[in-house]
């Protein structure tokens, strides 16, 4: 088999893509976002405060609507 390639030429495929990096307490998080879609995948720091706190305020709200049910 003798094959022969002829003109070969290649193409630049430009994507819409952002990729960064951040360090935060120590840590690199690293996240990539593609500019197309708004699709962002990565790594997050997570507060457990903060997780904590929001669990809290929805209990709350719930308690509170609850409330307002029960004595109309």
């Amino acid at each position: 088999m003798n094959a022969r390639y002829y003109e070969i030429t290649f193409k630049h495929i430009l994507l819409p893509v952002w990729i960064s990096a951040y360090r935060y307490r120590d840590k690199v998080y690293r996240f990539m976002v593609n500019a197309r879609t708004g699709e962002v995948c990565g790594e997050r720091p997570w507060s457990a405060w903060k997780i904590a706190g929001a669990v809290m305020l929805g209990l709350i709200v719930v308690a509170v609507i609850i409330w307002f049910i029960n004595n109309r």
